[in-house]
């Protein structure tokens, strides 16, 4: 079943080598917004996008941002994408 946690359950394990997090968070407003914390490989990308892959439930809307953070001296950067 499409719920938040279970979505956050199945995005650790898809994207577990990709060097980053990915969760998604529920906006209470019938859209949802995942958040890759890694820069799409954009191969993945246009097959995300195009084939419209990213589970959710029916009649809920989602956006995604990724943003790749670099650790620098015990420093977190973050990159936008």
């Amino acid at each position: 079943r499409p719920t938040v946690p279970n979505i956050n359950r199945i995005l650790s394990d898809v994207f577990a080598d990709f060097g980053g997090s990915a969760y998604v968070t529920d906006n209470q407003d019938m859209t949802i917004d995942y958040q890759f914390n890694f820069l799409i490989p954009s191969s993945l990308r246009l097959i995300l996008e195009k084939y419209d892959l990213l589970l959710r439930p029916s009649t809920v809307g989602y956006t995604y941002n990724e943003t790749n953070v670099l650790v620098f001296n015990e420093t977190a950067l973050i990159l936008e994408a």
